[in-house]
């Protein structure tokens, strides 16, 4: 929902009654438990479809967690003493991450067939007589491209087969960076550095087309990226200082999971998420590291189910913020989500509803959600579309939206309160 009108231009939702809702898990939320006689766990990435997830229990060995076999040990390099798990390919099948050896740290490669597999150096590692060291951190979707940095070289790199390591460089003006994820075919990578224009670290996005581009950060606080996306769209990590996990899309920009999943239904009680570490190829589950009644356990959160942004009614399109559909944890109920105003002296939301085909049908579902930008609705008969618009603290709505010949959409007869278009920065 882009505001240039006060408040939203609201892109619209299609949502279709005689259509299920396409949800892959419900809402939920649970802990992975210990490795045996261990009192602690680090979840650090899952597979594509959630099913397997990876991460380092009992503060010093790689586990593989599955819902039928629980978390297994990974076991360390022939010289190895201690194992971290940091990704997992799409399958499941490959794990990367790395292993402390007496030759100092080194990236792995594990699969069931040949267990875990020195990576080595960078290219020109030792050439210079320091002692290198690497961390393998995220791995691509089909499991041949694993990336991760080097040091005291402090810049990214990309591992592949055939070609060995490859530095990424840095963002601009930058003096360090370390890639902590990959997409799914290992062209997006995202991580954290410095450039001399920051106080701070700040996560970044690489591509080959556009370089390293910083994702930003809230105020007061560093950012980190540790996982993206299979189409590299959303990302995961931390905001620090005091820790806590993020979620970044362009849509959404940067936000605080400990207060962007109570939004959403999700209950928190007893939990602070200090850290996302990673998330599954449709964006929709995410796992990482908090502390659970004075315990640092690991975590995993399912999202509803989204749709991408929608057109408007009669076929244009609206960039922004999407409205988006899910099921309720309610059987039958539907869910809307949608992102802040850009208002910010809006303090509520208004939720309209209409006859798909009729695209002037839309009269008020909920005159005002408290300020909550999510609403549960019971599904009414035929196929429907919905409207999100906020409202100030002055008694007016902002915009409708505005249809693709660029004029207003028209109120509903029967409006919840007068509208009034004025300039949203």
């Amino acid at each position: 929902m882009k505001a240039t009108q006060r408040g939203f231009v609201v892109t619209p939702l299609f949502f279709l009654m005689c259509l299920a809702v396409p949800v892959a898990h419900a809402q939920s939320f649970s802990g992975l438990g210990f490795l045996p006689g261990g009192t602690q766990s680090t979840a650090s990435r899952v597979s594509r479809d959630g099913s397997v997830i990876v991460g380092t229990a009992n503060g010093n060995r790689a586990f593989r967690w599955t819902s039928a076999g629980g978390m297994v040990n990974l076991g360390t390099l022939p010289d190895g003493t201690d194992s971290f798990a940091s990704d997992v390919s799409d399958d499941g099948s490959v794990v990367i991450g790395t292993c402390y050896t007496s030759a100092g740290a080194r990236a792995f490669r594990w699969t069931s067939a040949g267990g875990m597999v020195n990576l080595g150096l960078p290219l020109d590692g030792g050439g210079d007589g320091e002692a290198y060291n690497t961390y393998g951190v995220a791995v691509s979707g089909d499991g041949g491209v694993v990336a991760g940095f080097s040091d005291p070289i402090n810049d990214a790199f990309c591992w592949t087969v055939a070609g060995g390591m490859e530095d990424l460089g840095t963002m601009t003006g930058g003096t360090s960076s370390h890639g902590t994820g990959v997409s799914a075919d290992g062209s997006t990578v995202v991580g954290r550095g410095g450039t001399s224009g920051f106080t701070g670290v700040r996560a970044f996005r690489w591509t080959s087309a556009g370089g390293m581009v910083s994702l930003g950060t809230l105020p007061g606080k560093s950012s980190h990226a540790y996982g993206v996306s299979g189409n590299g769209q959303v990302v995961v990590g931390v905001l620090s200082s005091p820790d806590t996990a993020m979620l970044w899309t362009s849509s959404l920009g940067m936000v605080d999971l400990n207060t962007y999943l109570p939004s959403l239904g999700i209950n928190l009680t007893g939990w602070t998420l200090t850290r996302a570490n990673g998330v599954s190829g449709d964006g929709r589950t995410l796992v990482g590291t908090g502390t659970h009644n004075g315990l640092t356990e690991a975590w995993v959160a399912h999202l509803p189910s989204p749709t991408a942004a929608g057109g408007v009614p009669d076929g244009g399109e609206v960039p922004g913020m999407p409205l988006m559909v899910g099921e309720s944890s309610i059987p039958g109920d539907l869910e809307l989500l949608w992102g802040p105003s850009c208002q910010s002296s809006d303090t509520d939301y208004a939720v309209y509803e209409g006859l798909l085909g009729n695209f002037t049908s839309h009269a008020p579902r909920l005159c005002g959600t408290a300020g909550a930008t999510s609403a549960t609705l019971t599904l009414a008969s035929g196929n429907r579309y919905y409207l999100v618009v906020p409202l100030s603290p002055d008694g007016a709505e902002g915009s409708y939206g505005t249809g693709s010949n660029g004029i207003q959409r028209p109120p509903s007869a029967t409006g919840c309160r007068p509208q009034v278009f004025t300039g949203c920065q």
